[in-house]
């Protein structure tokens, strides 16, 4: 790495002159000036003084103490420069400070790019960033080590980058638990489950209030209120989309074709029982005959009659895709059938400026984890909707709403994401995201997301990474750094001597550093930081048991998942000879 130079200590420089100057004014006084002298009738004049002061006439201070009838010291010459030393200190040390710093050759001058600092550079640089800042009385978060962000630097976005077992966890932690002990709105997409047993709870007027745990799995969760989040039609082809999702070696006719069925579903139940239809509602009505979800489609979505009423065989084949795709909404069907007596949840509500504080935990579950991709992106999708809209979120300096996306390469891609993060700034979505890979981040978002995603955010800490793509993409992101290397080498044939440059480009932090510079243990997270000032800080960020103080279970499963239960369409079997004899009826009629 390209190390920062040592900075120069100015203030122990003035100091130390003053010092020097006081004693020396004390030794002109006490050795000269208010001296009494043995047997002397009077003291030496401030002229005779000074001029004794300096140590080059001896005699003539001799006699000057000899006319006024005193003893001289024997030694007058050591005398003086025993009283002059202060001040030959402080004359010698200003020269060879001038020589130190304006007339020697210096064997390694930067001419640019960035170089590589510690936790005192960040301290200065993060002071200079809150008094420059557009709030400098405001206290921002602390991070760590008296590190506290200036307040309009929150908003700038962060990034945690590093790869498992790094350290991420803990840098996110003592960041979500400075947000929850200001009592901001904090929102944690928690991928791995590591959060939902560590968060602690808001403490307001003396009165806790716990964290709302949104996971279909968790017996602690709320009810998303899914009906009071969808405002408009084009909401409803959102959330179909979301749960529906397309795999590589489906036919996209048939995905597309129970995606528009669905999405008619939806906005019938929007327009027919507005704020109220449930999950079940909503797979009920996916699962009515064929004439009435035609009925449907006429009615609340245009266009999407026509899957509905082409050749026997493709309906059939569009209604089957539909079915298949209904694991997701079972799940929230039986998670969440119903309204009465649950807490509900709704994030177009929590986001508005009547919810003042509060933490939602947004739980993805090992077990069913496909399942839980879909619900998590709609739900992730209508935030983002309702942050880039200018109408259901106004713009404002001091509001403060955390997304924090642990794993967000893992999320299901959101197209709207770069849009997000540039228009939440001026409304007071402050975004940070955990990442670990960038192959995950490029196969979703491009080839450059990673850089574009670096470039759009104002603080990214990284941790220990193993050598490979994300840290040869992250060496390449922070560039070159130029500089010269001065040396001396012989010269001609005579001992002499020369000084000669060596120009030299060089990755201020190069990849495998990822590995071998950073990493955690048992004293803490060696870390670095980059978006302030004009450098990257290398830190040991400290370990601390109190942001791993477990408040809550990670885990309680709900009955649901422990209960063994059949989900048939038919009960009896003499409904269900009916049906299978109907099936066959008109399979011959089909044929004939």
């Amino acid at each position: 790495m390209v190390r920062k130079d040592t900075p120069t200590s100015w203030a122990a420089y003035i100091i130390t002159m003053c010092c020097l100057f006081v004693f020396s004014v004390i030794a002109f006084c006490y050795g000269y000036l208010f001296k009494d002298w043995p047997q002397a009738e009077t003291r030496l004049s401030l002229e005779q003084s000074l001029q004794c002061f300096t140590p080059i006439f001896p005699n003539r201070c001799t006699d000057y103490i000899l006319d006024i009838g005193g003893i001289p010291p024997v030694k007058m010459f050591s005398y003086q420069l025993i009283i002059f030393s202060p001040l030959l200190a402080m004359i010698i040390i200003v020269g060879l400070l001038f020589w130190y710093h304006f007339i020697r050759t210096k064997e390694r001058v930067i001419h640019s790019g960035l170089t590589v600092g510690g936790m005192d550079d960040l301290l200065s640089s993060a002071k200079s960033d809150i008094k420059f800042g557009k709030f400098p009385d405001v206290p921002g978060l602390h991070m760590f080590n008296g590190w506290h962000l200036a307040v309009d630097r929150e908003t700038k976005h962060f990034n945690i980058i590093g790869g498992i077992g790094g350290g991420k966890t803990i840098l996110m932690s003592r960041l979500i638990n400075s947000a929850v002990l200001r009592n901001d709105k904090v929102l944690i997409f928690d991928q791995k489950g590591d959060y939902t047993s560590i968060i602690p709870p808001n403490n307001v007027n003396g009165k806790d209030y716990e964290p709302i745990i949104l996971s279909p799995t968790d017996e602690r969760s709320a009810v998303w209120n899914v009906a009071a989040d969808l405002v408009v039609a084009q909401e409803a082809t959102e959330l179909a989309n979301r749960l529906i999702a397309r795999s590589n070696n489906e036919n996209e006719f048939f995905v597309d074709s129970a995606r528009a069925i669905l999405a008619a579903c939806i906005v019938k139940l929007m327009a027919t029982n507005p704020n109220k239809w449930t999950w079940k509602d909503l797979l009920a009505e996916t699962r009515t005959s064929q004439d009435d979800l035609l009925a449907t489609a006429l009615k609340y979505q245009c266009g999407t009659h026509r899957y509905l009423e082409a050749d026997f065989k493709q309906v059939m084949s569009s209604l089957s895709s539909l079915e298949s795709k209904m694991a997701m909404l079972n799940m929230l069907a039986t998670a969440w059938p119903t309204y009465d007596n649950r807490q509900l949840f709704s994030i177009r509500d929590w986001l508005k400026d009547t919810t003042k504080f509060g933490t939602v935990i947004i739980k993805h579950d090992g077990q069913f984890s496909a399942l839980s991709d879909g619900w998590i992106s709609s739900l992730y999708a209508i935030a983002i909707n309702t942050v880039t809209d200018s109408k259901a979120m106004s713009d404002s300096d001091l509001r403060r709403v955390w997304f924090f996306l642990d794993e967000w390469a893992q999320l299901p891609k959101i197209d709207q994401f770069q849009t997000f993060v540039t228009v939440g700034r001026s409304k007071g979505v402050c975004v940070v995201s955990g990442l670990q890979d960038a192959a995950q981040v490029s196969e979703k978002y491009g080839a450059d997301a990673l850089k574009t995603l670096m470039a759009s955010v104002g603080t990214t800490m990284i941790v220990h990474i193993n050598h490979g793509e994300t840290a040869l993409t992250l060496e390449r992101y922070f560039g070159k750094t130029t500089y010269s290397n001065w040396s001396q080498r012989p010269y001609g044939g005579n001992g002499g001597m020369q000084w000669t440059e060596q120009r030299v480009e060089e990755a201020p932090f190069k990849s495998t550093e990822f590995s071998t510079e950073l990493w955690a243990d048992k004293k803490g997270v060696r870390c670095l930081v980059s978006g302030l000032g004009q450098h990257l800080y290398k830190v040991l960020v400290p370990m601390d048991k109190t942001f791993s103080k477990s408040y809550r279970v990670a885990s309680l499963p709900a009955e649901w998942t422990k209960t063994f239960v059949v989900h048939g369409t038919l009960k009896t079997d003499e409904e269900i000879e009916a049906y299978i004899y109907a099936v066959r009826r008109r399979e011959k009629g089909n044929k004939g």
